[in-house]
């Protein structure tokens, strides 16, 4: 392509980045999710880093915290007696977040086992 046309090709495309379908990164509000890292901070320093990940029954208990949390927060108590300065509704976060990754987890095992059965 000679110079001239890639010109012409970008021509209105002056300060421009193309990142369609490209994560937004920028929208996630940090501040909001530092309380979120600070129970993660928290819980490596009372118990160990990525200890939650050990936890039996997983699933089943950081679920019911989540819901604990959610009720908490509905009912009008926004801070957490246990965690002194950091929310309910931050808690909640942090339960479903681990949640999420649970759940990943759980299924990229059963899609592995289900290659390795054959």
């Amino acid at each position: 392509m000679a110079k001239d046309q890639i010109n012409d090709k970008y021509k209105d495309a002056a300060g421009k980045k193309w990142d369609g379908g490209k994560l937004r990164w920028d929208l996630v509000p940090w501040e909001a999710f530092e309380q979120v890292v600070e129970r993660f901070t928290h819980g490596a320093i009372k118990y160990g880093p990525n200890n939650w990940k050990e936890v039996d029954d997983a699933e089943d208990r950081y679920f019911a915290a989540l819901m604990r949390h959610l009720v908490a927060h509905r009912k009008g108590e926004l801070y957490d007696p246990d965690f002194p300065d950091n929310l309910h509704i931050s808690a909640a976060c942090w339960n479903a977040l681990v949640l999420i990754y649970l759940t990943m987890k759980r299924i990229e095992k059963e899609r592995n086992s289900k290659f390795e059965d054959k």
